[in-house]
């Protein structure tokens, strides 16, 4: 074989295993990171409100407004592992506002894109707590010259995960991601809300 090949060869399975070992290093780094920083917030309505008529609900990402009611300096932060909103509001109809996000691999790179002013609306029951995050389902399946596309939606489940002085500490995140793969945390589904889709998002 000519040298020049077999050396050309050797470079990209050379670049092709450093870069698979350098994005384990951070993948890995970043879940420690989300144990470490797992910090959660929590801002109460009115605490005049019975808590029997009042609706607990821990959001795994940071809200912005609530019925209309501007609560982002709560939540703010320079962290980039950092809250989870812990709310307690009047049970009954309630609107959120936060912005959301994706991201893109092209060519290696990696793209970040923020979605503002992803809203949601549920009815919370009095007295109950929920677990509320983000999901991704594949709409339409990538090519060559197309991006894959996706909806995200905010899902609403009847669960509530342990944690302790204000953070979810290593056992817990570790329960609650156990928890949160396991069957009878997906029969615990109770919303599916979709709050975009990335056709028109991505260039």
């Amino acid at each position: 074989m000519n040298r020049k090949i077999l050396f050309t060869i050797l470079i990209i399975c050379f670049s092709f295993l450093f870069s698979s070992c350098f994005s384990l290093f951070f993948a890995r780094q970043a879940e420690k990171s989300v144990v470490n920083h797992t910090k959660i917030v929590e801002w109460t309505f009115d605490q005049s409100t019975p808590g029997q008529q009042t609706s607990r609900i821990l959001l795994w990402f940071d809200i912005k407004t609530y019925n209309g009611i501007d609560i982002s300096e709560v939540f703010s932060t320079n962290q980039l592992f950092h809250i989870k909103s812990l709310i307690n509001v009047p049970a009954g109809d309630a609107e959120f506002i936060f912005d959301s996000g994706f991201v893109r691999v092209y060519n290696s790179s990696t793209v970040f894109y923020t979605v503002k002013d992803c809203h949601f609306r549920y009815n919370f029951e009095p007295g109950k707590e929920y677990y509320v995050t983000q999901a991704a389902e594949l709409k339409e399946k990538g090519g060559i010259f197309k991006d894959p596309q996706y909806t995200y939606y905010v899902r609403i489940y009847d669960y509530f995960p342990v944690f302790s002085n204000g953070r979810i500490n290593k056992k817990q995140y570790k329960k609650l991601k156990n928890d949160t793969e396991s069957e009878d945390f997906k029969s615990r589904l109770i919303a599916s809300i979709p709050i975009f889709e990335t056709d028109n998002l991505t260039r």
